[in-house]
C-alpha cells in the first residue's frame, strides 16, 4: 500500500515523479535515437522513390524506340488518302496516282417484305404474322444442350435419349469457337468435329486435335420430344415445362393417366376443369383445376436451324450455325447473329419489314463466288436471303489503286506499307492529280522526350543534393512527449524541421549513386556507327556553375539538328543494348546504376526490392534493437518506482510512529502538571 505524505506533509507522488524523470533519462535518449532512425528511414525511402521513379521514366520514355524515333506522315490531299507513320517507317515517299475502287464488304437484304405490317421486332416471332408465303416452317423436336469440361483429349461423349440421329441441328463450340460438325470416316480438317450416334442414345465426338484441358465444350443437339413428369403430392394448378417455344400441335398433358387435357392458348379464356392454358413462349402451364397425383406433359419445340457461310483470307469456308425458336423476337435473332463469331452484322427494319446482313470485313475472299452464303428455311424463305444477284445484294470488292506506278489491290481500305498506315478515302483518276505521301521524323516529339528526361534528371540533382548538403542542427534533438505537451503545434513543427535537417548530409550510399550517374554522362557510347555518340555531340552538357551540382543544359538548336540528321543514332546513344558497358546506351547504363542504388538503399532503409519488414533492412533492425532496450528499461523503471514508494512509505510510517510518541509524551507531561 502506498502512503502519500500524511505524516511528513510532502507530496510523495510529485517527489517520486521528479525522481523518476531523472531515472528515465536513458529511455528518453533511446526514444530520441529511435525517432531519428524513423526520420532517416522515411527520408531514405523518399530518395529511393525518386531513384525508382526515374529508373522507370527512363524505360518508359527515352529507352522506348517509339518515343525516340517517332515519325509523322504527310499527305498532299488528306481528304482522298491519309497516312500515319510508325517508328519503323523510313523516309520513303509514295505516290498514289489513281484509286479505281474502294474496298467494300458483302451485304444482302431481304428480296421483298418478310413480315406483316403490324409486326413488332420486340415480340416473339411465333405469335406474329408474316408476309404471304413467308411464315417460318418450324422444325419439331426439343433443343438440348450439355457442357463438357475438356480433359486434354480428342474424344468426348454426351449421354442422351430419344435423339434425332442427325447433325443438322447440332452446334459444337469450344470456348465460344464454333466447330463444323461432320459425319463419315474422312480425315478431319482443322476446325471440324466428327459426331456419331449409338443405339443407346449416346453422342460420340471426335475433334481434329486435342482440346486444351479446362476449356469448355458446349454441345447443342435435338431430341424427338421431351416428357415432363410432375409428382403433385399437394394440390397443384400451375407448373413450368422448363422450356419455351412450345409447339401447341404436339403438346399433350394428362393427369393420373387420364384423357389428354384440351390445350388453350388464349390467356383471357376462363378454363374448364378439362382444360390447360399454356404460354407457348415461356412454357408456363396453368390447369383448369388444382390436382394431385402424377401430371405428364409430352411436348416439342418450334425451332429453325440456319447457317451462314463466310470465307477467310485464304478462301476457306467458315460455317456458323444458328438455331432460332418461335419464342425469340426478331431483335433477339438479329443480335444473336451480330454477336456471334460469324463476322456478320444484322438488323431488322420495321418500316420495310426487311432484314439486312453485312460482312464485317471488307474485301473479296471468295474468288469463285459469293462472300456470304445463307442456308436454312428462316434465312432463305422467311427473310428472303436467297444468294441471288439483284438489288438486295451488294457484292464484295477489294480496293484497287495505283501506287508508284504499280496497280495493286487490298482487301481493306486501310493497309500498311513499310511501317506507314495508308487509308484510301475516295476514288479518283490520274487526271485529277496524284496524292503524295511522305514520312519524316517527329522532331518536336523526340525533343520533348529528351527534354523530359533532362528535366527529371535535373530535379533529382537538385532535390537529392539539397538533402546531402543540408545543415545539421545538433542542438535540436527529437522532442519527448513531455516536451511536446509544453509546446504549441507550430512550435513542434518548427523544432522538428530543424531536428530533421541534415540527417542525410554527405550520406555515402546516396552520394555514390549521384556521382556514378554524373560520371557516366561524360562517357562515350561505342559501336553505334553514328557521329552522335556522346551527350555533348547532341547539344547536352553539364552546367558550368558549381552550385548547380552537375545539372544538364540543352542547346536546343544543336539537339534538333542531331535528331533531324540521325534520329536512330540519337536513340542508340541512350538505348543501345550492347554486350559490354562501353557499347550500351547512356540511359541503359544510368538505369543499371539506379537499379543498384535502389537495392543499396533498400538494404539500409527498406521499402523496395522486397525489403518491407523491419528485420529485413539495417535501420529496421536497429529500431527493433532499441525497442528491446526500451522494454528492458521500462521493466527496470517499474522496480525503481516501487522501491522509491517503499522507501517513502517506510519514512511516513516511521514519522507517524514518532509523531504518536511525541504526542503521548506531551500528553503525559501535561497531565503531570
Amino acid at each position: 500500500m502506498r502512503v502519500s505524505g500524511f505524516a511528513s506533509g510532502m507530496d510523495i507522488d510529485q517527489v517520486v515523479k521528479d525522481l523518476m524523470r531523472a531515472e528515465r533519462q536513458p529511455i528518453n535518449k533511446l526514444n530520441q535515437q529511435k525517432q531519428t532512425l524513423e526520420w532517416q528511414t522515411e527520408m531514405y525511402q523518399d530518395v529511393n522513390k525518386q531513384f525508382f521513379d526515374f529508373r522507370n521514366t527512363i524505360f518508359d520514355s527515352i529507352m522506348k524506340k517509339s518515343s525516340m524515333t517517332d515519325r509523322s506522315a504527310t499527305s498532299t490531299n488528306d481528304s482522298r488518302v491519309s497516312a500515319t507513320a510508325s517508328a519503323d517507317a523510313g523516309n520513303a515517299t509514295y505516290s498514289i496516282s489513281e484509286v479505281k475502287q474502294l474496298a467494300k464488304s458483302a451485304s444482302q437484304s431481304s428480296s421483298e417484305r418478310a413480315t406483316g405490317t403490324d409486326f413488332s421486332a420486340s415480340e416473339a416471332v411465333g405469335s406474329q404474322t408474316f408476309a404471304d408465303g413467308k411464315e417460318p416452317q418450324w422444325s419439331e423436336g426439343v433443343i438440348q444442350s450439355k457442357t463438357i469440361n475438356a480433359d486434354g483429349g480428342t474424344s468426348y461423349s454426351v449421354e442422351g435419349s430419344n435423339l434425332k440421329q442427325n447433325t443438322d441441328d447440332m452446334i459444337v463450340k469450344v470456348s465460344g469457337k464454333q466447330y463444323e460438325v461432320v459425319t463419315g470416316e474422312e480425315p478431319l480438317e482443322a476446325g471440324q468435329v466428327r459426331a456419331s450416334f449409338s443405339d443407346d442414345g449416346q453422342i460420340d465426338l471426335e475433334f481434329d486435335s486435342a482440346v486444351t484441358s479446362g476449356k469448355s465444350i458446349s454441345v447443342q443437339y435435338a431430341t424427338n420430344n421431351e416428357t415432363k413428369t410432375i409428382d403433385a403430392a399437394a394440390p397443384t394448378s400451375a407448373f413450368s415445362l422448363g422450356k419455351g417455344a412450345i409447339n401447341p400441335d404436339t403438346l399433350d398433358i394428362s393427369v393420373n393417366g387420364g384423357a389428354a387435357l384440351t390445350i388453350v392458348t388464349d390467356p383471357e379464356k376462363e378454363l374448364a376443369t378439362d382444360e390447360a392454358y399454356v404460354d407457348m413462349k415461356t412454357g408456363r402451364v396453368t390447369l383448369g383445376e388444382a390436382v394431385t397425383g402424377t401430371i405428364e406433359a409430352d411436348f416439342t419445340q418450334q425451332y429453325s436451324t440456319n447457317t451462314i457461310t463466310t470465307f477467310d483470307k485464304d478462301g476457306n469456308e467458315q460455317k456458323n450455325k444458328f438455331t432460332f425458336t418461335s419464342a425469340q423476337s426478331m431483335n433477339n435473332i438479329m443480335s444473336a447473329i451480330s454477336s456471334s463469331g460469324a463476322g456478320v452484322s444484322a438488323f431488322y427494319d420495321e418500316h420495310s419489314g426487311k432484314a439486312a446482313l453485312t460482312r464485317s470485313e471488307t474485301g473479296d475472299f471468295n474468288k469463285d463466288g459469293d462472300e456470304m452464303l445463307f442456308s436454312g428455311d428462316f434465312f432463305n424463305n422467311t427473310l428472303g436471303l436467297n444468294n441471288v444477284d439483284g438489288e438486295s445484294r451488294q457484292g464484295e470488292q477489294n480496293a484497287v489503286f495505283t501506287m508508284n506506278g504499280l496497280e495493286t489491290e487490298r482487301a481493306k481500305n486501310t493497309f500498311d506499307v513499310n511501317g506507314m498506315s495508308i487509308t484510301l478515302k475516295e476514288t479518283f483518276t490520274e487526271a485529277e492529280g496524284a496524292v503524295t505521301l511522305g514520312s519524316d521524323t517527329n522532331t518536336d516529339g523526340v525533343m520533348d522526350t529528351i527534354k523530359g528526361f533532362v528535366e527529371e534528371y535535373n530535379k533529382i540533382v537538385e532535390d537529392v543534393n539539397g538533402k546531402l548538403n543540408e545543415k545539421v542542427n545538433r542542438d535540436f534533438k527529437p522532442l519527448s512527449d513531455e516536451q511536446k505537451e509544453e509546446m504549441s503545434e507550430k512550435e513542434i513543427e518548427l523544432w522538428e524541421e530543424k531536428a530533421r535537417s541534415g540527417l542525410l548530409r554527405s550520406d555515402s550510399s546516396i552520394s555514390n549513386v549521384m556521382n556514378n550517374m554524373r560520371s557516366l554522362l561524360y562517357e562515350q557510347v561505342d559501336g553505334t556507327d553514328s557521329a552522335y555518340n556522346t551527350l555533348y555531340s547532341i547539344g547536352i552538357t553539364t552546367s558550368s556553375s558549381y552550385t548547380d551540382n552537375g545539372k544538364l543544359e540543352i542547346d536546343e538548336d544543336q539537339l534538333r539538328q542531331a535528331i533531324e540528321d540521325d534520329s536512330e543514332g540519337v536513340y542508340q546513344l541512350f538505348a543501345a543494348s550492347g554486350s559490354t558497358t562501353e557499347t550500351q546506351g547512356l540511359a541503359r547504363r544510368m538505369r543499371e546504376t539506379l537499379d543498384n542504388g535502389v537495392s543499396a538503399l533498400a538494404e539500409r532503409a527498406g521499402g523496395y526490392k522486397g525489403k518491407l519488414l523491419p528485420h529485413q533492412f539495417t535501420l529496421g533492425r536497429n529500431m527493433e534493437n532499441i525497442d528491446d532496450r526500451i522494454a528492458q528499461f521500462e521493466d527496470r523503471m517499474v522496480s525503481v518506482e516501487n522501491r522509491y514508494y517503499r522507501q517513502f512509505t517506510a519514512m511516513e510510517q516511521a514519522m507517524s510512529r514518532a509523531n504518536s510518541q511525541s504526542n503521548y509524551l506531551m500528553q503525559f507531561m501535561n497531565n503531570g502538571q
